[in-house]
């Protein structure tokens, strides 16, 4: 019998078979210092980034599941809307898993990969849906550690950037697992000697 894997959205963290995971992803690549926002940046404006980002998600969900009406799509995130539809159109995925939380209980750490599975000419892909301004390099390790967490290293790893404009590009990473694994060591290592996670 499989391991029951749960994710609670308002205290971001995980669980397999109620017992918590100490670190998700996106925790082992900000204490590792490869992500994080500068304090430069105000906080309003990563507060509406994060908005943005998450709307897209569920608009992108509900169209996935055909229970959108996209003419009630926020003007704020139509754009982004429009690109999801234009890739859909273009590579015809076929999703196994949408938005499913994973996690290894060995390792501690947990994370969800937005989409797993397969485009036109069946290549198996992990798929991260991005809404920033410009590409990041860290992407590939985020899709790198979903990849390991699946328990399959075969997967093509992408990332899908929507643009407010109503473009797409997606763009292939490749898999790091053994970037992300030190990563991971280092994280734990601040975790052990007294460093918070940011909450």
């Amino acid at each position: 019998m499989s391991a029951i894997v749960t994710f609670e959205e308002i205290t971001h963290t995980y669980a397999v078979d109620g017992k918590p995971v100490e670190l998700c992803v996106s925790d082992v690549l900000e204490m590792a210092g490869i992500t994080g926002y500068s304090d430069r940046v105000p906080r309003y404006l990563i507060e509406h980034a994060r908005m943005i980002g998450t709307a897209v998600h569920k608009a992108c969900h509900y169209l996935d599941l055909d229970a959108l009406d996209v003419d009630t799509v926020d003007e704020q995130i139509a754009g982004y809307v429009i690109g999801y539809l234009k890739f859909r159109e273009q590579y015809e995925p076929r999703w196994s898993l949408m938005e499913e939380p994973m996690a290894d209980p060995v390792l501690g750490v947990a994370g969800t990969a937005d989409r797993i599975g397969s485009f036109r000419g069946n290549e198996a892909a992990i798929v991260d849906i991005k809404t920033a301004v410009k590409p990041e390099k860290h992407w590939g390790l985020q899709l790198s550690a979903y990849a390991m967490l699946s328990g399959r290293q075969d997967y093509s790893l992408y990332a899908l950037h929507l643009t407010r404009t109503g473009e797409f590009e997606l763009l292939p990473y490749q898999n790091e697992w053994g970037v992300f694994l030190a990563a991971l060591t280092v994280a734990q290592w601040k975790i052990r000697n007294g460093t918070k996670k940011r909450g």
